[in-house]
């Protein structure tokens, strides 16, 4: 089962994907519409002898049908209907398209290959805006369905991909503008249509001369087109009863139990996922893609006996290898179940707490980001000879001057603790414009320290010392808290390293420690002090740094 389910996820995708190239470049036609007439037809010349090859004809109709049966699969294979919003639209967007693609992929489809007619855009336009103008708000509905339908899937796809991430803002703004152009784009195109049919409505009997079309085959594709709509509404509310039926017989049985924390156990047929499991009990499960194994938020830790439980799929082998799983710890979407079981979920849901969007960023997504970590040396002996109100003035000076140095260079603090700051540098898609803007925050830093430092000895006797260590590399960037208390922050290796390097510059007695690769990314042209290999603890290999001792050179005023 599990295997099965990770088949039909990889061929759901893959159908999907060359379902979708097919609409975007539909959609296009009909954005060239606001050109002309003419130049939206001459797009199609140049595209239309790649659908009509037969081995992208065979792909393209075999993804559709393969696509919808496995949408339609998954109807009236489930074990649970507790599931997200977005997928109930995705869902019911998948289910309604056939409803109007039908007819039209026969019109244009099985028309031009089998009977002979020469399609264009010009009689598209023709046959819609002028022998059926009701037509065009099916279509214009289609339009939006198969794009809404499109995107939702990319994004379930896509969206924990680092490269994703960085360019979502601007595929948000594509995914809104796009179907906008297009219909703004048909609309110019039947306006110009109707207007040459008003000045000579000889027009029409050329338009269908051009393409072969006799008054009577377009009856006859008339008939079928509205058939086709006419039927399918039936054949849709016939699924609901066999959907609703297949998934009372599938858990009608119920001849295994969940065991989860506190004792709660749950009964569930043999063959349901662990998480499909809770869904249909009520049991608060973290799963942030919706169960389509491509996060680990819905993982588990199994609790009983473990010499039953299958083999993990490719999909759940993939993240387990990532994330370096033992065998007790398994994806709960994944997880097909023919025996009782002993699990303990190990994200804890938080889903009666969160908005929808909170959930997003709860997810966590990896991004290439600079990580930033700045320490007083020996600040907590100096704040002893301290009057406590001197050691709070020394403190917020401090921070104020990283604040401004990171503000200023398109960096943000990520926490203060004590006389420890962390900054992240993310809002760059460029890793070269990260890593130089915190060595730059690093020069202003060390600069306006400096004079710090100096009234410090000149108040009390004494200089501020400083250390900074910078890193960049891929780091789960999301929102940790609890409650009110949730920010948004970064975690794993990138970050490790960074607070090691900070580390590293007390017993290098140096101001600046960053890494080799930071140092590249930022074509830095400034020498270091020494180039090392250091072993930092927690990696297994030693890590090439550059060590500077003084931070107020790195760039040429």
């Amino acid at each position: 089962m599990s295997a099965t389910k990770a088949t039909v996820s990889k061929l759901r995708g893959i159908t999907g994907i060359v379902i979708f190239i097919y609409v975007v470049v539909h959609m296009s036609n009909h954005i060239v519409g606001l050109v002309s007439l003419s130049a939206a037809d001459a797009m199609l010349d140049n595209v239309r002898w790649f659908w009509h090859l037969t081995l992208a004809a065979i792909i393209l109709y075999a993804s559709l049908f393969i696509h919808a049966g496995l949408g339609v699969f998954s109807v009236v294979s489930k074990y649970s209907f507790r599931i997200r919003l977005i997928d109930w639209v995705q869902l019911g967007t998948g289910l309604l398209i056939p409803w109007i693609l039908i007819g039209h992929a026969f019109v244009g489809g099985y028309s031009t290959r089998f009977l002979g007619v020469k399609d264009s855009y010009e009689l598209t336009t023709l046959a819609t805006w002028v022998f059926d103008p009701v037509s065009v708000a099916t279509l214009s509905f289609l339009l939006i369905l198969a794009w809404g339908h499109g995107v939702i899937g990319v994004n379930n796809m896509l969206r924990f991909h680092a490269g994703y991430q960085r360019i979502k803002p601007m595929l948000v703004i594509v995914a809104w503008l796009f179907p906008v152009l297009s219909l703004l784009g048909f609309a110019s195109a039947g306006k110009e249509i109707i207007a040459k049919v008003m000045l000579d409505p000889n027009v029409i009997g050329q338009v269908m001369m051009n393409a072969q079309l006799s008054m009577e085959m377009a009856g006859y594709l008339t008939q079928v087109n509205v058939a086709a709509q006419k039927y399918y509404p039936f054949g849709l509310a016939l699924l609901i009863p066999i959907a609703f039926v297949l998934f009372r017989i599938r858990n009608r049985k119920k001849d295994i139990s969940i065991t989860y924390p506190g004792n709660k156990v749950v009964h569930a047929d043999r063959g349901i996922s662990v998480l499909d499991a809770s869904r249909q009990n009520s049991i608060p499960h973290m799963s942030m893609c919706g169960g389509r194994g491509r996060c680990s938020t819905c993982r588990i830790r199994v609790m009983s006996d473990l010499s039953h439980l299958p083999e993990r799929n490719t999909i759940e082998r993939n993240i387990a290898d990532k994330l370096k799983w033992d065998d007790s710890i398994r994806l709960a979407c994944q997880l097909h179940i023919d025996q009782s079981i002993e699990v303990r979920p190990l994200v804890r849901s938080t889903s009666d707490e969160l908005t929808t969007d909170s959930r997003g960023a709860l997810s966590g997504r990896e991004e290439h980001i600079v990580v930033m970590f700045i320490d007083l040396r020996d600040f907590t002996p100096i704040s002893e000879n301290l009057l406590p109100y001197d050691t709070v003035y020394l403190l917020n000076q401090y921070i104020e001057i990283a604040s401004k140095a990171i503000a200023s260079c398109n960096g943000r603090i990520d926490k203060i603790i004590g006389d420890g700051v962390m900054a992240l540098f993310v809002d760059q898609d460029d890793q070269q414009k990260n890593a130089r803007n915190a060595l730059k925050a690093s020069q202003q830093i060390a600069e306006q320290m400096a004079s710090l430092s100096k009234q410090c000895q000149e108040d009390f006797g004494f200089d501020l010392r400083f250390g900074i260590g910078i890193h960049s590399g891929l780091s789960v960037v999301g929102q940790i808290g609890h409650g009110k208390d949730i920010s948004e922050t970064a975690i794993g290796d990138c970050v490790n390293i960074a607070s090691r390097l900070e580390q590293l510059t007390k017993a290098e007695k140096s101001q600046l420690i960053i890494s080799m690769e930071l140092m590249q990314h930022a074509d830095l042209k400034a020498k270091p002090d020494a180039v090392k290999n250091v072993k930092l603890k927690g990696k297994s290999k030693p890590v090439e740094v550059c060590v500077f001792n003084s931070a107020t050179a790195l760039f040429a005023h």
